[in-house]
């Protein structure tokens, strides 16, 4: 197994995996998916700036919602989701501190406490040239997903 640093864009958004481990199988590299994307949710959940309407897509997906199900579950319409992830809308900095909560009460409830503290709302208030910066992960943060 050797270690490489890539840009994956399979996310509909920049991840750059910095020394991640690579296993060649059948002949393509490969790496944990389910690890990659339960690493990437959590850095959503922690990143200090708003959402993309990408990344909110990628957080609804993974947690199964359709985007009827997330609309419901937010007291919003399901057309407002959907402008949200087309990046046509801004969403609410509070809608967007639930949506955060309710994705980490699916992943771990042990770092709510963190979240709580280290994002405000005056952080999801960020600037349009803030929100696509490439997420990036090494090798330490994704074996920390488990």
């Amino acid at each position: 197994m050797r270690k490489k640093t890539i840009i994956y864009e399979g996310l509909g958004f920049p991840v750059k995996l910095i020394n991640v481990p690579i296993r060649k199988e059948m002949g393509e590299e490969v790496l944990d998916i389910d690890k990659l994307l339960t690493t990437v949710l959590r850095f959503l959940i922690f990143k200090p700036n708003p959402l993309t309407g990408n990344q909110l897509k990628f957080i609804r997906k993974f947690l199964e919602m359709t985007t009827s199900d997330f609309a419901q579950a937010f007291g919003v319409t399901h057309p407002t989701v959907l402008r949200w992830e087309k990046g046509t809308k801004a969403i609410n900095p509070t809608a967007e501190f639930c949506i955060r909560l309710y994705a980490l009460q699916s992943v771990q409830n042990q770092d709510l406490q963190k979240l709580c503290s280290e994002i405000t709302v005056e952080h999801l208030a960020a600037t349009e040239s803030e929100l696509d910066l490439p997420i990036e992960i090494d090798e330490e943060t994704l074996l920390m997903a488990g």
